[in-house]
């Protein structure tokens, strides 16, 4: 696509402009009818990372590059309702655009446009067309009805006529009637209050190494706070899944900041606050173990074979149901006052002028940085020193405390990523991630045979086709079996890359202590 110069206008001098350019050059215009306009995108912004919206207009649901918002791919969607997830869209390369960038998040209505557009084209002495002029006046529909009016100018070169759009182009500037429109999209979305790419799920916090702990670790903590509420609204709608899960990754960090960033804040207060948060984790687990199991039924009916793949249909009728009632429990919780009056006490606790700040913790005052390559060192070598001891026979137990090690590893280097150089972090995180995603599979794989197992003592034999699903059932578990050997056996492998010399080299540069002090466990 030719790349467009997009501008904006006010409502008078577009006028006086398409007047004056009649007045100096041969033209033909077009008008069009008035057509409404939906952007979407998903809660963390996954199209709008790749420069890109989702455009619902009239029967046609388009993607479209967000510097111009002219449509690349289009597909015919005449029902009324659009898709929320990928794979409701027809076979189109819109589906197959949207798939991996969506994943399992729902797209989301931003803003709501009524699109006024006619257009002008510049015609040369071959009454050829030169350039195309797009006057596109967009009023945003808003919930006060009142609305907002946006002008915008595009012009669209035709490949062969540069020099036709360069005049053109110095006929504006003599005018002094139009600025370039570095964005029209986000003055859209901005006009509804909504900035793009301000949530994502992914852990992002610059602390400056001069900080206290307590200054640095409040911050992080706050940052925390704020990712739960956000997905709060999320996850009572029951939008998508994620709302839920990076609900529960920042309740474990919150726990896991307070249990590892030790003698910052008085013992007493942090270890409350743990429970409390416990508590939140224990309230949603049910909820988050029947969703992954809905998410894995296509990869579950693959593992077995044709004729019993239909035995797995009421089991999987069954997690529906319990997971609608499991959606009520959870959404009674976060609308109850104990809820509310967590998160209240927590906001005063992280709150540097609260009563909690009055009592001084013996590692407060202590360089950030200092605290950070001291305790992020420390669970290194306990990573290492435990990894070792693991050998082909060893109790699945200490694997499980290993894979929690892990992640609370890769919780201190998120935390404290920005005070390290970012490519050593980074390089890091992604050797620390192929070994969580072993331990985390190994898991996972246990967690649900035994899920199974217990599924299959309750199979009623008076259900229809109860002895399909108790086969599947026990195919699938054998199934799930012999896959957690194999993931067991590249457990070794996996160690082997994390603790190599170079990544111990890389660890002991970045996070071995060099002073003798240091900040108390």
């Amino acid at each position: 696509m030719t790349d467009l110069l997009v501008y904006a206008i006010n409502s008078i001098e577009v006028q006086k402009l398409w007047k004056d350019i009649r007045q100096h050059y041969s033209t033909r215009s077009e008008s069009n009818p008035v057509i409404t306009q939906v952007f979407h995108d998903t809660f963390d912004w996954r199209l709008f990372q790749k420069n890109l919206t989702l455009v619902r207009e009239a029967k046609d649901v388009y993607l479209a590059h967000v510097a111009a918002l002219e449509p690349w791919s289009k597909v015919l969607w005449p029902k009324k309702a659009t898709p929320k997830f990928w794979w409701q869209f027809p076979e189109s390369p819109v589906k197959d655009a949207l798939k991996p960038l969506l994943d399992v998040r729902a797209l989301l209505p931003l803003v709501a446009v009524q699109n006024k557009h006619r257009s002008l084209s510049i015609l040369n002495e071959d009454e050829k067309t030169v350039i195309r002029i797009h006057h596109n006046h967009i009023h945003i529909k808003d919930e006060t009805r009142r609305g907002q009016n946006v002008h915008s100018l595009t012009l669209q070169p035709i490949r062969g006529y540069t020099q036709d759009l360069q005049n053109f182009r110095q006929f504006l500037q003599e005018r002094d009637v139009v600025q370039k429109e570095e964005d029209l999209y986000r003055k859209l979305l901005n006009s509804m209050g909504k900035t793009p790419g301000d949530y994502t799920s992914k852990f992002r916090l610059d602390l400056a190494p001069d900080l206290s702990s307590v200054q640095a670790t409040r911050m992080i903590l706050r940052y925390l706070i704020g990712v739960i509420t956000s997905n709060v609204d999320g996850v009572k709608a029951d939008i998508d899944t994620e709302f839920l899960h990076d609900f529960r990754v920042a309740s474990r960090r919150v726990r896991s900041a307070l249990g590892q960033i030790k003698g910052v804040f008085p013992d007493e207060k942090s270890k409350q606050f743990r429970k409390d948060f416990s508590i939140l984790g224990k309230t949603t687990n049910i909820l988050r173990d029947l969703d992954v199991y809905l998410l894995k039924q296509e990869q579950y009916c693959a593992l077995l074979p044709e004729h019993l793949v239909g035995g797995l249909d009421p089991f999987f009728q069954d997690i529906s149901e319990a997971r609608k009632a499991e959606l009520r429990n959870v959404k009674k919780f976060l609308n109850s006052a104990s809820y509310r009056n967590l998160v209240s006490r927590w906001e005063g606790f992280i709150d540097s002028n609260s009563v909690y700040a009055v009592e001084e913790a013996k590692n407060a005052q202590r360089p950030v940085l200092e605290l950070a390559q001291r305790f992020i060192f420390r669970r290194y070598k306990q990573i290492i020193r435990d990894g070792q001891n693991i050998a082909d026979d060893s109790p699945d137990a200490q694997l499980h405390r290993l894979r929690i090690d892990c992640k609370k590893l890769r919780y201190l280097l998120e935390f404290f990523a920005s005070l390290f150089p970012e490519k050593d972090i980074l390089t890091l995180i992604g050797q620390l991630k192929k070994l969580q995603d072993n331990l985390g599979d190994f898991n996972d794989l246990f967690v649900q045979q035994e899920h199974l197992r217990e599924y299959f003592t309750q199979i009623k034999k008076s259900r229809p086709n109860s002895l399909l699903t108790a086969a599947a059932i026990g195919g699938l578990i054998t199934a799930l079996s012999q896959r957690q050997k194999s993931v067991r056996s590249e457990f070794k492998r996996r160690f082997k890359d994390f603790s190599s010399r170079k990544n111990r080299a890389m660890f002991t540069k970045l996070f071995q202590p060099r002073s003798k002090g240091g900040p108390q466990a």
